[in-house]
């Protein structure tokens, strides 16, 4: 660096001559105007300062000397910040560990105006990497524990049924307790089959926490539906009459209910759906 760049970078913002060499090595009086409004600093040079502020946001500020003189490269720069911005808008209340990649996304920032684009977009390229993970983790858990709820009235009333079946059934007659007790069942099929493919979710958090609730009642209560229309079908020998024959016939029409539960999954997604829609209007724009 020539000296007059050098004689340059000892004025601060304000315009003041501040010598670089007798600070603290921290830039602290040159950005002291800001104190008041930094929550957690990341990076303070005597160009330029980045850190978190008051209201947990991203901030950062350049010296005079900065935007009249460095010669950053505009594309990248402000590719870095678009990305900084969209991952920092991604950022739910919900997530853990929301500061440590909200750290990772302003470090990203400080390099860029550090003119170090390629640590940049790697420093973005891990932050979105965690983070979609993260939300997608958020996202799977919102749903089974809307499907588990939702499954344990019926589970209750499946055990109740059976443990006092003499009344009941008693009350309800035998078809109809076979057929009480086969919604039930195949409530439990349906939960039983989020569980399985709780895996191959590959929902985003983006989608509203009532959504995740709504499609994982929706579908206990699909399979439930299910179990009951597959042991009508049983019962009134409309399908497979020949082989609920015998003393094992109600076992078998519960056994069928449950497998019918277990076909919620060809029950199309709410959530994928809106995510669907919602990719393609960012592609429109």
């Amino acid at each position: 660096m020539v000296e007059s760049e050098v004689m340059d970078r000892q004025k601060d913002v304000n315009g003041a001559t501040v010598d670089i060499f007798t600070e603290t090595g921290d830039y602290r009086e040159r950005w002291k105007h800001l104190e008041d409004d930094i929550e957690r600093l990341i990076m303070r040079t005597a160009d330029f300062v980045v850190f978190i502020n008051k209201k947990s946001e991203i901030d950062w500020q350049t010296s005079k000397h900065y935007d009249d003189n460095i010669k950053i490269d505009k594309q990248k720069n402000n590719n870095t910040l678009n990305r900084a911005a969209l991952l920092e808008s991604m950022l739910d209340s919900g997530l853990p560990r929301v500061d440590y990649y909200k750290n990772l996304i302003a470090e990203s920032i400080a390099r860029s105006l550090d003119l170090d684009y390629r640590n940049a977009e790697i420093m973005l390229d891990r932050a979105e990497k965690f983070i979609k993970a993260r939300r997608s983790e958020m996202s799977r858990y919102w749903y089974l524990i809307a499907a588990a709820s939702m499954t344990l009235p019926f589970l209750l009333v499946g055990i109740c049924l059976w443990l006092w079946r003499t009344d009941f059934v008693a009350l309800l007659g035998k078809a109809g307790f076979i057929l009480v007790l086969s919604s039930s069942a195949g409530a439990i099929g349906a939960v039983f089959s989020v569980i399985v493919r709780s895996g191959q979710f590959n929902f985003d958090s983006s989608a509203v926490r009532r959504l995740h609730y709504l499609e994982g009642g929706a579908r206990i209560w699909a399979g439930a539906f299910s179990g009951f229309l597959a042991a009508l079908a049983v019962k009134s020998e409309l399908v497979l009459a020949s082989l609920y024959r015998g003393e094992t016939r109600d076992y078998l029409i519960l056994l069928t209910a449950f497998v019918a539960g277990a076909g919620e999954r060809l029950v199309g997604s709410i959530m994928a759906r809106v995510e669907n829609e919602r990719a393609g209007q960012d592609e429109i724009e």
